[in-house]
């Protein structure tokens, strides 16, 4: 959708950003209220496209939820 935005990271997260890992994809999005809503809510993830050759796992190291409210 419009409100996905993938980021490239060739050169992977350095030790003082975090954990470091390899050459990963960040994606990025904002959600609304709805689909969000207070109280529990679920997120999904689902490979529906890969390119050849590639393995059929998605491996998810890290989900980080910021949430601002605005009155």
């Amino acid at each position: 959708t419009d409100a996905l935005r993938a980021i490239w990271h060739p050169n992977g997260r350095p030790a003082w950003e975090g954990r470091p890992l390899p050459a990963y994809t960040e994606f990025r999005f904002h959600m609304t209220s709805p689909p969000g809503a207070f109280g529990p809510n679920t997120l999904g993830i689902l490979l529906i496209w890969k390119q050849g050759g590639e393995d059929n796992e998605v491996t998810v190291d890290e989900v980080e939820v910021v949430v601002n409210v605005r009155d």
